[in-house]
């Protein structure tokens, strides 16, 4: 089909017949044959060493054998035991590797683990009331041929930021996927971790805002609203949503009993 880049592979069996045809022109010309069978040997390693994207090259296959031997290894290194029914995701693999076929069946040959998924980041999606619980691991392709690891939730910023120089955009990025994917819990844990360590970028709190309200958190988007229009360059629109949310920071505090005596609730 026009939307399928031609491989030579794809020519496999009828490269037979044209090969069978060729022995038998030749069957009483030995000296042609030998002759043939010489240019291909001749051939074979210059063709082999041919950087290509085809498939049936053996460069191809070199390539993509030394990335799934690597980051296999470098996997198995940071997780060598997962929990049953963990999930992983990946974002940058090098293109055209099989590092995910499916939903990632070689993770549960390796893990030896038949409850493993796996695929790429925007194979993310929250898991269901019905889907076993279980952790979900997101890693991204470095250029030194290693995983970096994005944690989701909580976890020691200072560390991860003294080992990952890209920690603010991976987080970014995570948080994006999770919002996208209708993780808004996710994403709001991404985004005030955002917020506490770029305390000067306004769109940390007012895209955290904007999940709580989805949560229906009007309180916490309200004060996450107010605290991203209090920061320099914060947008018209920011300042605008802070100024409708001002309800609800002026509401007053539901009020409980206590020992037959009524005590407001602070927030």
């Amino acid at each position: 089909m026009p939307s399928i880049n031609w491989h030579a592979y794809y020519g496999l069996f009828g490269a037979f017949g044209v090969w069978l045809a060729i022995m038998y022109g030749l069957r009483h010309r030995p000296a042609f044959a030998v002759a043939i069978i010489a240019v291909l040997t001749v051939l074979r390693p210059l063709r082999a060493d041919t950087p290509s994207w085809d498939w049936a090259s053996e460069a191809y296959q070199r390539r993509a054998g030394y990335f799934l031997r690597t980051l296999r290894d470098d996997l198995l290194r940071k997780h060598p035991d997962v929990p049953a029914h963990s999930r992983f995701y990946f974002a940058q693999v090098p293109r055209n590797i099989g590092w995910v076929a499916g939903d990632g069946p070689a993770l549960r040959v390796w893990y030896r683990d038949s409850t493993l998924t796996g695929g790429y980041y925007s194979y993310y999606r929250p898991r269901r009331p019905d889907q076993a619980p279980g952790p979900d691991y997101f890693l991204r392709f470095d250029s030194s041929g290693t995983w970096v690891e994005v944690a989701k939730g909580e976890e020691n910023v200072r560390t991860a930021r003294a080992r990952n120089r890209g920690w603010e955009q991976d987080h970014r990025e995570l948080a994006l996927l999770l919002g996208g994917a209708g993780d808004w819990n996710g994403a709001a844990e991404e985004l005030v971790k955002l917020a506490d360590e770029s305390p000067e970028n306004f769109e940390y709190p007012l895209n955290a805002a904007v999940c709580y309200e989805k949560l229906g958190d009007s309180l916490v988007a309200a004060r996450l609203f107010v605290r991203a229009a209090a920061l320099p360059g914060a947008s018209p629109e920011a300042k605008a949503a802070a100024e409708s949310h001002q309800r609800f920071l002026q509401a007053p505090a539901p009020e409980k009993k206590k020992n037959g005596k009524t005590h407001p609730v602070r927030r």
